[in-house]
């Protein structure tokens, strides 16, 4: 793995083929919850509601955690005005899995809850915060620098 994160373009590249399958996953999970949920004319359950306010707990305390451990690992990682390839890509994978975690839990959590509503918008939150996150690859190259009369 060393060998294929080495050089920027490779991370930069790798990176946003990981962001983009991170993403297609619960935004197909999504889709079928949607269709099977919105034909449905079952009575909502309880412990889905349950589970929805677990994902909004989830999202509210792994958010953070997941922007906390990017950055700790970029500092790890810094290099003059960079940070390494392996960084980005490690610090960015972390952080685009958590999110996805949370996608994750907040739909099944509105599957178990058989309604569209509460359960489902720790889950929107999530994936919209990992398109956010698109990888663009400038912490690998130096900031542009202001010159001087």
């Amino acid at each position: 793995m060393n060998q294929q994160i080495s050089d920027p373009k490779t991370a930069l590249r790798t990176m946003r083929f990981l962001w983009f399958g991170l993403l297609s996953g619960p935004l197909s999970f999504l889709f079928v919850i949607v269709m099977i949920v919105s034909g449905s004319d079952q009575e909502p359950a309880e412990i889905g509601m349950l589970l929805g306010y677990v994902a909004i707990g989830m999202l509210i305390v792994l958010t953070p955690i997941g922007y906390f451990i990017r950055g700790q690992i970029y500092k790890a990682s810094w290099q003059g005005d960079v940070v390494t390839p392996k960084g980005y890509y490690v610090g960015n994978l972390i952080l685009l899995s958590t999110l996805e975690g949370v996608a994750l839990f907040g739909l099944v959590a509105t599957m178990v809850h058989g309604a569209l509503g509460l359960p489902l918008v720790p889950a929107v939150l999530a994936m919209a915060i990992q398109v956010i996150n698109f990888p663009n690859g400038r912490a690998m190259h130096p900031p542009d620098r202001l010159m001087d009369g």
